[in-house]
This record gives C-alpha cells, structure tokens and sequence, in this order.
C-alpha cells in the first residue's frame, strides 16, 4: 500500500468517526475550496502560454529554420508568495487538451506535461533526481555522478515525450550558495531551453526573488524566456476586483450571504491591506471566513469572521487588528507580533550587557 493510500484510509477512518453535521459541512468546504477565482494576470498568463503552445506545436527537428525560430522556450512567472501564480499556472495546464499522461503501445509511461518543487537545496543532483521522481522513474541518490544524473534528466524528457516542465519555487537558485554555484545551475537551465531535437517548454515559477536569475547570464536567459509579474494589488485602482471577487466567493461558491459592511468599498481595502495586495491570500481569507459562520450554523458571512481569523492567523493585539480598528490604513500586518519581537530584543540586549546573565 502507498503512503498516499495509507493516508487516505486514514482520512476516511477519521472522517467515519464525525456526526452527519460535520460531514455535510466538510463536504462545502470541500466544494468551495475547489471554486475559482479569475486571477488578474490570468489573460497574460494564457496569452504567453498559447504563443508558446503554437511555437512548439510548429516546431520540426529536421528543419532549422524551424528549430531557430522555436526560441522562446522559457516563462518566468514572478510574484510574491499567496498572489496566486501557482494556482493560476497549475489551471492553464490542467486545461489544456493533449497534456494528460498515457502508456504507449509497448506498455512505457509519457508524461506530456511534468511538475515538481524545485528542491531545497537547489543542487544540480537534486534538481535532476526531483525530476525524475516527477517522470515516474525511480532512482536512488547516489547511483549516477551528478553530471551523469542530469544527463539521464534530460534524455527521459525525451524518452517520456514531456512537453512541459513546470518548476515552482524557482527562487531557491537564489538561495545556492556561491556565484559559481548558481552560474552552474543557470548553465543547466540553459540546456532545458535548448534542447535541439525536442520542443520542452519550460515553465519557472517564484517570488521576486527569482527576478535575479536573471543576473547570471541575461542575454542568454532573456534571449530563451518570456516573462509575466504577478503585482501585488493595490488600494484605489484594484478594489473593485476585490469587491467583485467577494461578493463571488460568497455568494456563488458558498452559496451564502455577505453580513452588513462586507460589500463595501472600504471592506475591500480593508481586506487589500489586510491580505498584503496577494490575491490568493486575500481569496483564502474570504474562505476561512465563510468556514467560520459555517462551524456556527450560519448562512449569513459577517465582519466578525474576518476579524476573529485575522486575529488567528496573525496573533494581533486588538487595535492591530485590521478589520476592526477605527484606524486601519497604517497597520503593518508583518508586525503583528512585533511586541514580542521587541521584548525579545530587549532581553537579548540585557543578556549581552550583562555577561549571559539573566537579571
């Protein structure tokens, strides 16, 4: 049996132990999770995949014009953590006609479309054994040298037919440590967009971080590659999205009904701020509080849910809670524990001036 078959038995154990309420609830909770929400970035997003789609479908390996003109084989989608890129990405392939994996007449798996987490550490070897973990083949660390495991990487992408590579959490490159280092790596993607017989077409994701990739060889990587920016929102010219994108989880995912002050302009900025003008974050705050009034029995979603998860998944002091205080606009969700931090320095301070002894 599988871990992932283990685990799901033990999901289902678990969830035989719940009375009928509880089901039910979980069974919305689930249906809305699965709703989504149209990303600002969504029509760039498709816009560049489509282009590339066309470009690789075009692509002929015996003919060079061909070939050269099948270039841009890269999309850098930027974007800090919880603006959705990676929900948004992971749409556009699953939408998409032909990418589905099958076995061939002599029994091999292809995988026309391969997605896996850049590893931590971003090590060539590492990054060569997560992919092919993510072809389905098998591989114990340490069989191959690494030049000869990233070789074999590259020759299974063709012998699986991928036509997409999507990585996520690309901005660990930029956490390898030395300028040699992360030059290598760059080199090694280099390769992926320039495979000469076979049209891959790669997609990178990560927070803005990732944007120095960049720096390690520009002309090359800018030469191969597109790129699309997930923004943060901002107060004034995106609320209304965020009103529209509300009024919509609520009222059409959930089915329920927004409590007084939540249609408003004002709520919505409220919620910009509150969400750090992140989509995808400021989406999973509208959902857990709709999971709130839920566990309460209630169809109606109201303010006080979204300050009693506020305050949950921040640990706020009350007048540093942004759905509630009078005065909102100038409160730093990243200091919501700054107390804390503060009084910790202090100790630290007093500690260091007094030799490591406590007072």
């Amino acid at each position: 049996m599988t871990d992932t078959a283990t685990r799901t038995t033990s999901l289902d154990r678990m969830r035989e132990t719940q009375p009928e309420d509880t089901l039910i609830r979980l069974d919305r909770i689930r249906q809305i999770n699965r709703g989504y929400v149209t990303n600002p970035y969504d029509k760039l997003l498709s816009e560049q995949f489509d282009a590339m789609r066309e470009n690789q479908m075009a692509f002929d390996p015996d003919d060079p014009v061909s070939v050269k003109a099948c270039r841009k084989r890269g999309l850098l989608v930027i974007g800090e953590a919880g603006s959705g890129k990676s929900t948004a990405i992971s749409r556009i392939l699953g939408k998409a006609k032909g990418l589905d994996s099958y076995c061939d007449g002599e029994g091999g798996l292809i995988k026309p479309l391969v997605s896996m987490k850049a590893p931590k550490p971003l090590t060539i070897r590492f990054f060569a054994e997560t992919g092919l973990a993510s072809l389905g083949y098998p591989i114990v660390s340490g069989q191959r040298s690494e030049t000869q495991t990233w070789s074999f990487f590259l020759e299974q992408l063709e012998e699986r037919e991928a036509l997409w590579l999507f990585v996520d959490e690309m901005q660990h490159l930029m956490r390898t440590a030395g300028f040699t280092a992360k030059t290598d790596i760059t080199d090694l993607v280099k390769n992926l967009l320039q495979l000469e017989r076979w049209p891959l077409m790669c997609i990178f994701a990560g927070v803005g971080e990732l944007a120095q990739f960049l720096r390690y060889d520009k002309r090359q990587i800018d030469d191969r590659t597109t790129k699309v920016r997930f923004d943060p929102l901002r107060i004034g010219p995106d609320t209304r999205k965020i009103v529209t994108m509300i009024a919509g989880v609520i009222t059409r995912h959930a089915e329920m009904v927004p409590g007084e002050g939540i249609d408003t302009e004002e709520f919505a900025n409220r919620l910009l701020l509150a969400s750090s003008g992140a989509w995808g974050t400021a989406i999973m705050f509208v959902r857990e509080a709709i999971f709130a009034a839920l566990r309460q029995g209630r169809e109606t979603v109201k303010v006080e849910d979204f300050v009693a998860f506020y305050r949950q998944a921040t640990g706020c002091l009350p007048d540093q809670n942004i759905f509630a205080a009078a005065v909102w606009k100038d409160i730093k969700p990243g200091n919501a524990v700054y107390d804390y931090i503060q009084k910790h320095e202090e100790e630290e301070k007093r500690l260091n001036e007094n030799g490591g002894r406590k007072r």
